[in-house]
């Protein structure tokens, strides 16, 4: 590989700085970490972490990739054939490490980058950021806005499981009961993303929602709506986001055609 890691300070015209840079190997079975540049917990970063090299990775092979705030667990993605990178947005309090650790038979090349982006330049636009796994780190958002996220820090595609056992959790469901969930999907750890705003206007408002999916995989979404109530949540309403069911399509009749 060229190098191990870099640490550097470049902007790009748009304001971007990339503060930390790393193309490089880890071995079989070995745990690599990262210290990253000391962050500032006003600002938002921007983690990419990428295996350039599937055609040396065997269908078995796992790389398991966690960003840690301290002690506390920011995101974490396990990397394979089938899911090859993780792209998060996310905001830290100071100290932040990366670690690697390869569950693979052979060496695993990987890309790392961060960037730290620009001061918001908008206030009717919101970029969602980890961690908000849970309603008590849920981001702050304006009623108005409108909010740009990912989800690239859940699987798109399950590793394969090593014990047969099944992978990720039911999904948390206010309309069903323990014994008969809505749904029997599973989520994968941390499935789920929160948000929260403060209306404090005297009368009551109708608020209308809006979620557009840019990538249409047949990924369906549950949103539900909440409110916090002596130290608790309360369930006020909620849906699944229906999508379309894949379709056949029939092959057209042949034609047999002779030259005029």
């Amino acid at each position: 590989m060229q190098r191990e890691g870099a640490s550097s300070a470049n902007s790009d015209q748009d304001g971007f700085r990339k503060l930390f840079e790393a193309r490089a190997r880890v071995a079989s079975r070995e745990v690599k970490a990262y210290a990253l540049p000391s962050l500032d917990p006003a600002k938002l970063y921007s983690l990419s972490v990428s295996l350039p090299a599937l055609e040396e990775l065997r269908a078995s092979d796992r790389l398991d990739v966690t960003l840690r705030d301290g002690q506390r667990s920011i995101a974490r993605k396990t990397l394979h054939t089938g899911d090859p990178d993780l792209y998060i947005l996310f905001r830290a309090s100071g100290v932040a490490h990366l670690e690697l650790s390869s569950a693979a038979l052979g060496p695993v090349d990987h890309n790392v980058v961060l960037l730290e982006w620009p001061a918001a330049k908008s206030a009717t636009i919101a970029v969602e950021a980890e961690p908000n796994d849970s309603w008590r780190e849920a981001n702050e958002i304006t009623l108005g806005q409108t909010v740009w996220s990912t989800a690239d820090d859940k699987p798109y595609i399950l590793p394969l499981p090593q014990d047969g056992a099944a992978v990720g959790a039911i999904p948390y469901q206010e309309g069903a009961s323990k014994s008969a969930p809505v749904s029997g999907d599973r989520l994968p750890e941390g499935g789920v993303d929160w948000f929260k705003f403060t209306y404090d206007g005297d009368q009551p408002k109708l608020i209308f929602f809006t979620v557009d999916l840019l990538e249409r995989d047949n990924i369906p979404v549950d949103v539900s709506i909440y409110t916090i109530q002596g130290g608790g949540r309360k369930f006020i309403s909620g849906a699944a986001i229906p999508l379309a069911r894949p379709t056949r399509c029939k092959p057209s009749p042949v034609t047999n055609s002779r030259p005029v």
